[in-house]
C-alpha cells in the first residue's frame, strides 16, 4: 500500500483562540464561535495571510462569516444569506 503526500507547502499554520462574538447577517443574528488561522507563506504572498471563522455556536456548527485576508490581493468577506430549517 502506497500512501500520497497531501500538501508539500512550506506554508506555516497557525489556529488563535475561541471567541464567542454575536454575528449579523441578511439571515439574522446569530451566537458564534469565532476561529482565526494565520498563514504566512513568503514563497506566495508578501506576509501573513488570515482565515476567520465564525460558526454556530450550537451542534450544527453553522458558517455564518468567512473573511479572508491575503497581503498581496486584500480580503474576501463571504457572510450568510438564507438560512434553511434543519432537516427532521
Amino acid at each position: 500500500m502506497s500512501s500520497s503526500v497531501i500538501s508539500t507547502s512550506p506554508a506555516t499554520r497557525r489556529p488563535y483562540g475561541l471567541a464567542r462574538e454575536v454575528t449579523d447577517t441578511k439571515a439574522g443574528k446569530f451566537a458564534t464561535l469565532k476561529v482565526e488561522m494565520r498563514v504566512r507563506d513568503p514563497r506566495h504572498y508578501r506576509g501573513e495571510g488570515s482565515i476567520i471563522l465564525n460558526l454556530t455556536d450550537d451542534a450544527r456548527r453553522i458558517p455564518v462569516r468567512i473573511e479572508s485576508t491575503v497581503p498581496v490581493y486584500g480580503k474576501t468577506v463571504l457572510t450568510l444569506e438564507t438560512l434553511s430549517p434543519p432537516p427532521e
